[in-house]
């Protein structure tokens, strides 16, 4: 079966997050475009792809919480739900620090 573009973008980015999760770091959707060669605004779907298709069902932290907006600091494919503000970076803040300890990251 053919690989689909969102499938692809996610390969790519996967290592680099996988690293990121490694070295307890963040990355804007900015370098990460640049990194793997495309749009910022087109990783959105990879990213989904990344916290639906891979992290879950590998039952690992969502990787997707690493990548954040230049402007607001906040991962945009994390979904907010009714959260307030408070309890939204609660979540995502619980999230990245998961991602960090996680042990079982592929590489």
């Amino acid at each position: 079966m053919a690989q689909t573009r969102t499938e692809f973008l996610a390969l790519r980015c996967m290592p680099i997050l996988t690293q990121a999760a490694k070295d307890g770091k963040t990355i804007s959707y900015g370098l990460l475009g640049k990194v793997v060669g495309h749009p910022a605004h087109l990783l959105d779907q990879a990213l989904a792809h990344i916290r639906d298709e891979i992290c879950a069902k590998n039952g690992w932290p969502p990787l997707s919480i690493l990548v954040l907006d230049g402007c607001t600091g906040l991962p945009l494919s994390e979904p907010r739900g009714d959260l307030t503000d408070a309890e939204y970076g609660i979540l995502i803040e619980g999230l990245q620090k998961a991602a960090f300890v996680f042990e079982g990251w592929p590489g």
